[in-house]
This record gives C-alpha cells, sequence and structure tokens, in this order.
C-alpha cells in the first residue's frame, strides 16, 4: 500500500538533487571562466586580404584579438573584420569575465 511516507522520500530527495545540481551550475557559472567560441577552423589558408571573425562569449564578458578590445553584443556574439598579412598571421584571442577570469584561443590562418 502506497503511504505518504512512502512518497515525500522519493520526491524529497528528488528535490534535493535538483536544487543541488541548480547550485553547482551557478557556483560554476560565478567562478568558473567564460566560454569562448569562435566560428573559424584552427589552421587556415586564405588568398584574400581581410577575414571576418565571429564567435560567441559569455555574457557580461569582453573580447579581444591580439589585445584590441571587439564590440559584443548583449547575447554574447561578436563579429570583427580582421587584416591579414602576407604569411602567417596569428591570432590571439581571448574572452574575460568582470571577475578576471580569461579563457584563450589562439588561430592560425596563412595569407598566400
Amino acid at each position: 500500500m502506497i503511504t505518504p511516507k512512502k512518497i515525500y522520500w522519493p520526491v524529497g530527495c528528488l528535490v534535493i538533487i535538483v536544487i543541488l545540481l541548480y547550485l553547482g551550475f551557478q557556483i560554476n557559472a560565478f567562478a568558473g571562466s567564460p566560454v569562448l567560441f569562435v566560428d573559424l577552423p584552427q589552421d587556415l589558408t586564405v588568398e584574400q586580404e581581410t577575414i571576418i571573425i565571429k564567435g560567441q562569449t559569455s555574457k557580461d564578458s569582453k573580447v579581444l584579438i591580439n589585445n584590441q578590445e571587439l564590440a559584443v553584443d548583449d547575447q554574447g556574439n561578436f563579429q570583427e573584420e580582421v587584416y591579414l598579412q602576407m604569411g602567417l598571421n596569428i591570432l590571439n584571442l581571448e574572452a574575460v569575465n568582470y571577475r578576471g577570469k580569461t579563457t584563450y584561443i589562439q588561430k592560425r590562418i596563412l595569407r598566400k
């Protein structure tokens, strides 16, 4: 027979698990490094003089390419046209959140 006591334990455990998961995600979001996604292959060969760098970061983070800050919208999206020199171009991208935590990505682009 199902009694209230048999229902309270599983429901109570489930509620506690959900609360702990929520707190874990919040702590990770607060203490973790910002997300940085760049829509560009790791090593790329191009012939054009410029390339468009697009990507996304965490909200309230700033993005820099070779130490130059980019405009980031409210959703964390960014886009920038980068001029390329002949030969190998190394782009150092970093996302910095308001607590100073940083995520780095390096892209290598060869212009022929």
